[in-house]
């Protein structure tokens, strides 16, 4: 949220408040961090109390949230001016991907 000023619950263009791309910061490496931190700390959270039940509400909720980020990334890519270009440079949706394990298996070597 700190280096997203337009973070919010709810899928919408904030067009008052001059509604841009971000993409420095953890922007750079995942197109969605606030969502890959939700799908770390709530899974670790059911741990922490030690219980492996507890595990259920997290996966369905990991399932929501592979759903918003399609759906946002599809709002998206429509507006702000940018977006699309901004997905093609960074391709990770939730799960960074690593430049040089990207690069070696996209030219392999003979």
């Amino acid at each position: 949220m700190v280096a997203n000023p337009f973070f919010s619950p709810v899928v919408r263009l904030q067009t008052a408040r001059g509604h841009h791309v971000i993409a420095d910061g953890p922007y750079s490496f995942v197109r969605h961090p606030g969502y890959l931190a939700m799908l770390i700390s709530v899974p670790a959270s059911a741990l922490a109390i030690g219980s492996w039940l507890a595990l259920i509400p997290p996966a369905c909720f990991g399932l929501v949230i592979l759903r918003r980020t399609q759906l946002e990334d599809e709002f998206l890519k429509k507006e702000p001016a940018g977006y699309a270009v901004y997905a093609r440079r960074v391709p990770a949706r939730l799960l960074p991907v690593l430049r040089a394990f990207r690069s070696h298996y996209a030219h392999p070597r003979p």
